[in-house]
């Protein structure tokens, strides 16, 4: 181990230079970790957040490949996937009935369009006609039919004169003869009342049914030219609209779709099954450490596993056991790998030399720090038989990592740098000193290790 300067040599403001054994060693506190292959607990959910803890194996127990380990309230999330599915059935039929529609407009509008044109070149020639000609036709119509009762009155009225000359000629007028007076008389009552009922009808129709159909006509007209026009653009547009439809309910149903994978992906994560033999373990395994704090707080039944994040580890039952250790850059740069020590496993100090004094390797040494700043180191032990380590026992680890049989030692406060590098006070033969320019070499604790510059014999002045 370390070689110390007596204290009465270092306490004095002169020491006289001598070659010693001088070695560097490292105390590192490492811990027992799985070199690899630890299996971590991790729930990664598509999209379902919340993972009630229903069952929840207990910390350091062994389990078998297929146990379950965690298990999560599922009941919402079924009913969730239920809800998801019913809404898919109901997107495809709006989207088969959508299509239908589609088909149909398409398949339709030529005829609707030509259906609409038809009718406004048939209102439109009802219109003209009336007006070139069918008006003028009805209203000499209406008016011929009050001429032929005027002219029908006056035949009557001609009759009943001359059979009344007729009549009055003769002394004696017969029955027979009265009753076709009568008759007439009738005939000319009835011609009257004809005429006045034609009058009456046929100026009506002349100033009002005419000039109503007229209106009825022109407004047909109107009604569908602008209902052609309201077929060019709804026709296609209706088109249009039906399709935008389609393809929403189709990307509705696309994203439903994804919902339900990522839901029924996220179901599968509602039972943790042990993947192989081993012991779980609560808490995280990682970079050579054990990672519990904040996140094992709700790791409990009836509390919440934490998402995306490693919440629990299982050891392989074969798992090669190793020590980790963090320590300083400086360190960790000295500790080359097949560095030599020994270790001393916590609770193992009254069990023998076998137990307490472990002989290990270092085996890797990363030059790159973690995001705690700090530096890693994996050690091999050769475990003795009977020596049962689980994981996460705290060891110490001494590591001896330079050793020199002869070298010339001093006091770091001894050394000083300046332009020219190191330098010590040396005391000269005639009790003057000056600066001598020195080669330092390892330092441990307080000593540093002179590689050229200092010879031994040599006395230096210790501030």
């Amino acid at each position: 181990m370390l070689s110390l300067l007596t204290s009465g040599l270092v306490q004095a403001g002169e020491l006289a230079i001598e070659t010693k054994p001088f070695e560097l060693s490292h105390q590192l506190d490492a811990k027992v970790m799985p070199a690899g292959g630890v299996s971590l607990t991790v729930i990664a959910p598509k999209a379902w957040q919340t993972f009630a803890i229903t069952k929840l194996v207990d910390h350091g127990t062994v389990v078998k490949k297929g146990d379950v380990l965690v298990s999560f309230d599922a009941r919402d999330i079924d009913q969730h996937l239920e809800a998801i599915k019913r809404q898919i059935t109901n997107n495809e039929l709006a989207i088969a009935e959508t299509q239908d529609k589609l088909e149909r407009l398409e398949q339709t509008a030529e005829q609707r369009l030509a259906d609409a044109k038809r009718e406004a070149s048939e209102a439109e020639e009802q219109l003209e006609h009336f007006t070139r000609i069918g008006r003028k036709t009805e209203e000499d119509r209406a008016l011929h039919s009050i001429k032929r009762s005027e002219q029908y009155l006056a035949n009557e009225k001609e009759e009943l004169r001359q059979l009344k000359q007729m009549y009055e000629a003769d002394d004696l007028t017969e029955d027979t003869e009265e009753i076709i007076l009568t008759r007439q008389i009738d005939a000319v009552e009835h011609a009257e009342f004809m005429l006045r009922l034609s009058k009456l009808n046929n100026t009506r129709e002349i100033e009002v049914l005419i000039a109503r159909k007229a209106k009825t006509l022109a407004n047909a007209a109107e009604s569908t030219a602008l209902a052609l026009k309201y077929a060019e653009r709804q026709i296609p547009r209706e088109i249009k609209q039906t399709s935008a439809q389609l393809a929403a309910l189709m990307a509705t149903l696309d994203k439903d779709r994804v919902r339900l994978a990522d839901h029924e992906h996220d179901r599968k994560l509602f039972e943790l099954k042990a993947p192989a033999d081993g012991i779980f373990y609560h808490g995280a395994i990682k970079d050579g450490r054990w990672v519990t704090g904040e996140l094992l707080r709700g790791l409990r039944v009836g509390g919440s596993a934490p998402l995306h994040t490693a919440f629990a580890s299982l050891v392989p039952e074969d798992a090669d056991l190793v020590l980790v250790a963090h320590t300083d850059a400086a360190k960790a740069r000295q500790l080359k790998t097949g560095t030599e020590g020994i270790a001393c496993l916590a609770g193992t100090q009254t069990q023998g030399s076998e137990f307490s004094s472990i002989a290990l390797k270092v085996t890797a040494s990363r030059l790159i720090p973690n995001l705690q700043g700090n530096y890693q180191v994996s050690l091999k032990p050769t475990w003795p038989k009977g020596l049962q380590p689980a994981v996460g026992n705290p060891a110490t680890v001494h590591v001896l990592v330079y050793q020199r049989q002869e070298a010339i030692v001093v006091p770091a406060k001894a050394l000083t740098y300046g332009a020219m590098g190191w330098s010590v006070e040396l005391k000269l033969a005639d009790g003057k000193t000056e600066r001598r320019n020195v080669l330092r070499g390892a330092q441990s604790g307080d000593e540093v290790e002179i590689l050229s510059g200092l010879e031994a014999g040599q006395v230096i002045i210790v501030p």
